[in-house]
């Protein structure tokens, strides 16, 4: 029941856009309070949009992106830290994580992170997208032993990211324009299953367990 809000300078409310600002995170519980130790406070850097996703974990963590304190929010390699706090409203040892041009953030059931980062400026086949590939951080803000990048290098961006229950990933790839597909990947980063075409659909994934389903 605990509501994770982001807050902070608007991005595109006239200022510098290399302008650098602090971001804060606040956790409130069910009762409509901000939890103890909170709120938490970034160091300043440049807040080009708010961070993609608050993605919420086990144990009361949160993590999410921000660009990197002094880091230019210009290009396509932009340098970008992943944060990770503990229900405590602080750090959790070993992170951030720093990377350029990392996206779509995902924490699954065990508190192992995904997260996903352009390898190339250079264009994938088809021209719409760059080459990617997903990565897995542990609680401790490393790559978690184990797992091999999974490497995208054609047209099919990546959308998002869904870990399950039973250890599974599951990937939506491409749905902007074009075909969307659903890919499964192992907890070791092998690809299990590649569905065939979903049609034209950029909705994200869910997961049921009840029926282990995903809709």
């Amino acid at each position: 029941g605990t509501v994770f809000v982001a807050s902070g300078v608007n991005p595109f409310g006239g200022q510098a856009q290399d302008a650098q600002s602090s971001l804060t995170i606040t956790a409130i519980g069910s009762d409509g309070k901000v939890l103890p130790g909170w709120p938490y406070k970034t160091p300043a850097a440049a807040q080009v949009y708010d961070p993609e996703l608050l993605v919420p974990g086990p144990g009361g963590i949160v993590c999410f992106l921000n660009v990197k304190p002094g880091a230019s929010p210009f290009g396509y390699e932009i340098p970008r830290l992943l944060y990770c706090l503990g229900r405590n409203g602080k750090l959790m040892p070993g992170w951030p994580y720093s990377g350029n041009s990392l996206f779509s953030p995902a924490v699954g059931p065990d508190g192992t992170v995904y997260v996903a980062r352009t390898t190339s400026t250079d264009l994938t086949q088809g021209g719409d997208s760059f080459p990617y590939q997903v990565l897995a951080i542990g609680q401790d803000g490393k790559p978690k032993p184990g797992w091999t990048p999974w490497v995208r290098t054609d047209n099919q961006g990546l959308t998002s990211i869904l870990p399950t229950k039973d250890g599974r990933i599951l990937m939506l790839l491409g749905g902007d324009s074009g075909k969307a597909q659903l890919v499964t990947v192992d907890s070791t980063g092998k690809t299990l299953d590649d569905h065939p075409e979903l049609g034209d659909a950029g909705t994200s994934p869910q997961y049921k367990e009840d029926r282990k389903s995903v809709v």
